[in-house]
């Protein structure tokens, strides 16, 4: 593990002051609402409830102060999360501070959104459950058992403030969130919902496992020479929370460069041409990856 920090030190550090890195700007915390509440877009503030289930995940859970069985349900599904989403530029430099956790055990984690209509139906009397399941990555694994526990929490304090299990129930879930839906739908750990909305969701089913097979036997063709790339196997291996992605950054940085190449702004000319002069060899693996299986943006 300290070796990979090191790396991470190392390529973060040197992408900064020599490429000068874009960044977008970092999410800055709510004012107005205490730590016991959750704030939609507009300001407004419902109480909540933050924890972590049995099976590792994190949850969030809005019941608004007047709310009924008879007012409803929803989980929203969130979509693809890796270990380096919602990475916070202005902390950047904090990276050196090993008591640093920032990177590791973002807020995003243990504080999971409710997603981009928690507006609207928290303010049309609904309650609201989010989980950051219990992996990052394709987390369609035990997602399901993850959401299963999610409800089961949530009839647990409903339960405390005198209320019984909602009348209604729904899911909606985006892009890998839709998949997670319908996982959920399928499974007995979550009871049959009223209604699913699924947006823009990876759905096609075995064609997401053709292409990702097919990545990584490019992959693995381009790499394979490479000290240090391999990745870890089995492939089927459930990577774990948060943690569980370091091994296979590690082998792709080995090959591509990809911890100082995801410090860049892929839209700035002059920064990815000064990543390919220092990383020539790692770059023309990564163009041979990318092109090879037709993938445009390196950080997808």
């Amino acid at each position: 593990m300290a070796s990979i920090l090191n790396q991470l030190y190392f390529y973060i550090v040197t992408a900064y002051f020599a490429l000068c890195a874009v960044f977008p700007a970092p999410i800055v915390a709510a004012l107005g609402c205490n730590e016991s509440q959750y704030e939609t877009e507009n300001g407004t503030c419902y109480p909540a409830w933050y924890g972590r289930s049995e099976s590792g995940a994190y949850y969030t859970i809005v019941i608004p102060t007047k709310w009924s069985p008879k007012n409803g349900f929803v989980i929203w599904n969130h979509g693809f999360q890796s270990f380096l989403t919602d990475f916070e530029s202005s902390d950047l430099l904090s990276i050196l501070d090993p008591n640093w956790e920032g990177y590791f055990t973002g807020q995003v984690k243990e504080q999971p959104s409710l997603g981009p209509y928690a507006e609207t139906i928290l303010k049309n009397g609904f309650a609201m459950a989010a989980s950051s399941y219990s992996q990052t990555g394709w987390a369609v694994f035990d997602s399901h058992v993850t959401n299963g526990d999610l409800y089961n929490q949530f009839v647990s304090i409903a339960s405390s403030l005198g209320q019984s299990k909602p009348q209604q129930f729904y899911i909606i879930g985006g892009s890998l969130g839709g998949i997670v839906t319908l996982r959920d739908i399928e499974s007995d750990n979550v009871p049959n919902p009223d209604g699913a909305l699924i947006l823009c969701g990876a759905v096609a089913g075995s064609n997401n496992w053709l292409d990702a097979f097919d990545l990584r036997m490019i992959y693995e063709s381009v790499c394979n020479t490479v000290s240090g790339a391999e990745l870890p196997k089995p492939w089927h291996k459930r990577p774990d929370l948060l943690f569980g992605e370091l091994e296979y950054l590690d082998s792709l940085n080995q090959c591509v460069g990809i911890q100082s190449r995801l410090l860049i702004n892929e839209n700035n000319p002059l920064e990815v041409f000064a990543w390919e002069q220092i990383n020539p060899e790692k770059n023309n693996r990564l163009k041979e990856i990318l092109e090879t299986s037709r993938t445009v943006n390196p950080y997808f």
